[in-house]
């Protein structure tokens, strides 16, 4: 080695098998008693007058414009949010039958303060009877009995009772036009009069609409109906100027115009033909392995050497191509076979293979259903199981919206990614520069999914450092249950410092937008699952590695990023540095369960260090469209605990609470307890530091997140044996989930120790149970 030279730096693969530590563990319990903020007596004056109003407006309510029930809205004051106050009992004694939730407003009341808070409004499915029976309990017609006393008793958690209104129907309310435009209206569950969800009353319901429609001069498009998780989602022609009266039709959730598909590529997306050759194609002839990704955009031109033996058009649409699609189609499928910046060098064989399936120019309707028909072919496809990955470079010109549920996108493709295992890339849109005030900047469908990653754009390719986010990139937050969106951001070029990609003609094309910072990410985490085989194929642990390794974007970037720029390529991320030892745990975990999950640190090996620990859970859960506020219906809390001997203690009379080292502090410990102090079960929690304030304030507005990354950095003598303990949680009213299943869940934990300190030695000598990760393919570890 010659003088001045650096010796190469000695790494080692990631640990597996991080589940072997796992121990069980006693959940926690409950907090004290409950203050309510509201007395039984000043329930029954609020909303004895309300249910009188409910009762009369029902009673009106035209038979062609309801059901067998109606269905009405109950809001909750945020003091009551939490799972365990949700009030079962008063649903089963009335005979109400939930059927949904939204988004609202209320006050939050302490002994001590007032102030506007979020909270969740119920929808409830009743007829006369039951809600007559509401007004019985209120008012306490009825003989004494535990149960009846409990559902009365948790009436006065409501701040509101009444009939959906127009303006909550329809978003936006449009201006009067008489001409016919497309809409989406959608339908809640509907029960009958036993307040059972019913096919038949589905149908009668639905004919009641179409009379309605028809009378209103407009037309339902049968063809295109569809029913996701009890919602049902359906195009209908209508002239804005009757939008009104058709919203008044009660069985009716939401109606909203029909967005159009994002990008039809248009100034200055359009991809700009430099006239520059693309390099000389690989010398191989098929990809490294059978593992294939699917890109649903505008097409392939199949005549470029560099993409033919990797990729196939499959053409959906029968219509002619559009030169502008075509070419948008061919930087995405180049940019996943070969990544960003392959316009000069070498381009290297791909791990994986595309097939790319045209569906663009949609096939001409009269009614503007192109998002339905994208849709439903995406679904077929994807229902063949054939593809691990799938990347959406486009999607439905509609912005997330915290009060509305989920879109048919958004809530289709959860729903089979959590049924197929698939993990779906999208981009988030690129309407960041759009009115902040309004929403109209935020991530578009559906890069808002729970269950896949959404993709948002920086203006720099790793590893330069000073990168932002792309000013045309969508901003968060995502919808709760993902509040943390865009997932993270890749380079999407911007002006000045376009992307650039192989395009149509087999030459290099230039452009920006997230559409292309997707099939960026979607390159890397194909080759991550080439690159490790059987254990690659979960889209958990694919989501795992793409937000662990982000880097989280610097204080200059307030927001935009989510965890930070993700990576080109995971195969550094498969070796260790000798200061650092990453573990993954693959585990699963049952409803009601708690277990730790320890981090093998080496208490010797970092004695008086300073060690940072950085870990990411990912899941796959069960969604539920009906319920926007609480989308996520499964989940995991987890709880950070660094110190083995530290315990709190409490005191239930004074409410004074102290966290003590039992171990260096034994006499205070049983002092404490001589004066009545009681002392939790499990070690004190430590509150991490997230990486930046934009991500706190997005997870803590967030509720059973689907992915959770914290960070913490601390002195050897604050750990002690850490842990991370894991509890499985499950919402009660969530109709999915009468029995929850097993949840599983990706962990990826990195413990990092200053240069010198051989950390990952001292774990493989002091826990055998961890294995090195095997590979099937060999990594490209940039030098």
């Amino acid at each position: 080695m010659a003088d001045g030279d650096k010796a190469p730096e000695v790494r080692r693969p990631l640990l597996a098998g991080g589940e072997r530590l796992r121990q069980k563990v006693e959940p926690g319990s409950g907090g004290g008693p409950k203050w309510h903020p509201r007395t039984m007596e000043e329930a029954v004056e609020l909303l004895s007058p309300q249910l009188d109003e409910l009762q009369e407006r029902v009673a009106t309510t035209p038979t062609a414009l309801r059901g067998a029930r109606v269905v009405f809205e109950a809001k909750v004051s945020p003091n009551y949010l939490a799972n365990s106050y949700f009030p079962e009992t008063l649903f089963r004694e009335a005979d109400l039958v939930p059927v949904g939730t939204r988004g609202a407003v209320a006050e939050y009341r302490t002994p001590k303060r007032t102030e506007l808070a979020d909270t969740k409004t119920y929808l409830l499915s009743a007829d006369e009877r039951a809600i007559g029976a509401i007004s019985a309990l209120l008012r306490g017609e009825f003989r004494p009995a535990s149960t009846l006393n409990r559902a009365r008793d948790s009436l006065r958690q409501f701040e509101e009772i009444r009939l959906p209104q127009v303006e909550q129907t329809l978003r936006p309310v449009p201006e009067s036009g008489g001409e016919l435009i497309t809409w989406e209206a959608v339908f809640h569950p509907l029960a009958d009069r036993r307040g059972e969800l019913s096919t038949e009353e589905r149908e009668s319901v639905l004919q009641k609409w179409s009379v309605l429609i028809t009378e209103l001069g407009g037309e339902v498009e049968q063809a295109y109906i569809r029913t996701i998780k009890g919602l049902t989602f359906m195009p209908v022609l209508l002239a804005p100027a009757q939008a009104n009266e058709a919203a008044s039709f009660n069985p009716l959730r939401t109606m909203r115009p029909m967005p159009g598909v994002r990008p039809l590529p248009v100034s200055p997306l359009r991809v700009r033909a430099t006239g520059q050759a693309a390099p000389e194609p690989p010398a191989a002839e098929r990809p490294q392995t059978d593992l294939k990704v699917a890109v649903f955009d505008g097409g392939l031109d199949i005549g470029i050497a560099q993409l033919a033996p990797f990729a196939r058009e499959i053409d959906l649409t029968g219509q002619a191509h559009d030169a502008e699609c075509l070419d948008h189609g061919t930087v995405v499928t180049s940019t996943v076979l070969f990544g960003a910046g392959h316009d000069s060098g070498e381009l290297r064989t791909p791990e994986i293979s595309v097939d790319h399936f045209r569906v663009l120019p949609v096939p001409p309707a009269k009614a503007n259903l192109d998002l339905y028909w994208i849709l439903d072919r995406i679904t077929e496809q994807v229902e063949r199981g054939e593809h691990l990955i799938v990347n959406l470079s486009l999607g439905p010109e509609l912005c997330v919206d915290d009060d509305d549920e989920p879109h048919a996108w958004t809530a289709r493709l959860d729903e089979l990614a959590e049924r197929l295992g698939v993990l779906f890339v999208a981009a988030v849109g690129n309407n960041g520069e759009l009115d902040a005030a309004t929403g109209a900047n935020r991530v578009q469908v559906p890069g808002d999914m729970a269950n896949g990653l959404g993709v948002g754009a920086c203006d720099r390719r790793p590893p330069q450092e000073a990168w932002s986010t792309a000013p045309y990139s969508a901003r968060g937050p995502g919808r709760p249950g993902c509040r943390m969106q865009p997932a993270g951001v890749a380079f999407g070029g911007i002006d000045g410092r376009p992307f650039r990609a192989i395009t149509t003609g087999g030459v290099i094309g230039e452009s920006v937008g997230t559409s292309f910072a997707t099939p960026t990410l979607v390159h890397g985490l194909g080759g991550l699952a080439a690159i490790l085989g059987k254990v690659g194929q979960d889209p958990r642990l694919l989501r795992a590695f793409a937000v662990h390794s982000a880097e989280p974007a610097s204080p200059l970037d307030p927001e935009g990023s989510g965890f930070g720029r993700f990576p080109e390529r995971f195969d550094d991320l498969l070796e260790c540095p000798l200061n650092e030892a990453t573990i993954l745990y693959r585990d699963s975990i049952t409803r009601g369960e708690a277990v730790s999950l320890p981090f093998p640190l080496v208490e010797d090996a970092i004695a008086g260090r300073t060690v940072t620990l950085r870990w990411t859970i990912a899941l796959c859960v069960p969604t539920d469209p009906r319920n926007p506020v609480e989308y996520t219906q499964a989940g995991i809390e987890a709880a950070f605990r660094p110190h083995a001997g530290r315990f709190t203690f409490y005191n239930r009379e004074t409410k004074d609470t102290q966290v003590v080292n039992v171990i260096e502090d034994a006499e205070l410990a049983a002092s404490l307890m001589r004066e009545g102090y009681s002392f939790s079960s499990l070690p004190a929690t430590r509150q991490p530091q997230r990486h930046r304030h934009e991500a706190r304030r997005r997870r803590d507005e967030g509720k059973w997140e689907t992915i959770l990354r914290e960070e913490a950095r601390m002195r050897s003598s604050s750990l002690r044996q850490p842990q991370l303990t894991a509890t499985y949680l499950a919402r009660e009213e969530g109709g999915l989930l009468t029995e929850a299943p097993p949840l599983e869940f990706v962990m990826l934990l990195t413990m990092h120790a200053p240069k010198g300190v051989d950390l990952y030695s001292a774990v493989r000598t002091n826990y055998r149970q961890l294995t090195p990760l095997r590979t099937e393919l060999p990594l490209r570890l940039e030098s």
